[in-house]
């Protein structure tokens, strides 16, 4: 049984609560409004999808398999209503995502009331669809000129809520990595092992609170992507913090054979077996079964 938090922190990671106006025949304004949870992921880990959608329940959502990835998705109103608002009321988004459940939440609660259904209405749900995500697209910005966004909700100062939570977040955005490096002092190449998780620079404050919570690491800027990493590579702090945390907390997922691996990398580093080339062909070996090697798509 997947624990809640880890389910709010895998959406929290990799899902999106999303609101679509199309043109529609069956309505009075002309317009249909459509409310969705969804979390696409690689096809590999099809089996995790499937446990979330088992712990939302087997008749709530559904399953969409396309080339390489799989994206499961609840798009009735009943079940959003019944299921998901409850969910995400009780164990919430800690990232920005958090601002885009609010809105979403105000959306739904207009379509539960069928104010969606009106002109008046419509316009609301515009005008809060205006601040989710992406905003409006080309066509309704034309259609509707004069919809105003609603402020976006601020979200400053989450603290993380579980260790669940922190191993659904990784088991979305997290990456454990090993690179072998030629060394130019010595015939003998390094080894770089490390633990990063990337997020946008919205979150910044938040990735400065896993440096707190690990009570290790670093923040690494990027600002020319907009992206920031929460980063580990002491060696210490990786045996003696990062694999007892994860190992307790379990990562789910392909990333878990991932981070098998690289536990296995820490333990030839950590007993300085890396610095013979038996070593370093041992982690080569390890390497050449990871992250994009294991599955060809960057788990």
């Amino acid at each position: 049984m997947i624990d809640p938090w880890f389910v709010t922190g895998l959406i929290d990671a990799e899902g999106s609560f999303t609101v679509s106006v199309l043109k529609s025949s069956s309505t009075k304004t002309g317009w249909g409004v459509n409310a969705r949870l969804k979390i696409t992921m690689h096809i590999t880990d099809l089996d995790l999808m499937l446990n979330l959608k088992n712990f939302f329940g087997e008749d709530k959502g559904k399953m969409v398999i396309f080339k390489d990835t799989c994206t499961y998705r609840v798009d009735k109103l009943k079940d959003i209503l019944e299921v998901i608002i409850p969910h995400f009321d009780k164990y919430p988004p800690v990232t920005q995502k958090l601002a885009d459940y609010i809105l979403f939440k105000e959306i739904v609660s207009l379509m539960k009331n069928k104010e969606h259904l009106t002109l008046d209405g419509l316009k609301k749900v515009l005008s809060l669809k205006a601040s989710l995500n992406l905003g409006l697209s080309s066509e309704l910005k034309d259609k509707f000129p004069n919809i105003e966004a609603v402020k976006r909700p601020l979200i400053i100062d989450k603290d993380i809520p579980s260790p669940f939570w922190m191993a659904g977040f990784t088991s979305g955005d997290g990456s454990f990595y090993l690179i072998i490096r030629a060394n130019k002092l010595n015939a003998i190449p390094r080894i770089d092992i490390g633990f990063t998780i990337a997020q946008h620079s919205r979150d910044m404050l938040l990735l400065e609170k896993f440096t707190t919570f690990f009570n290790c690491g670093r923040i690494k800027k990027d600002s020319r992507y907009s992206v920031h990493y929460y980063v580990v590579t002491n060696i210490k702090d990786i045996t003696n913090k990062i694999i007892p945390f994860f190992k307790k907390y379990k990562i789910k997922g392909v990333k878990s054979l991932n981070f098998a691996d690289w536990c296995e990398g820490a333990e030839i580093i950590k007993s300085k077996a890396h610095l013979s080339k038996e070593g370093v062909e041992h982690i080569r070996t390890i390497q050449s079964r990871m992250n994009s090697k294991r599955s060809g798509f960057d788990t």
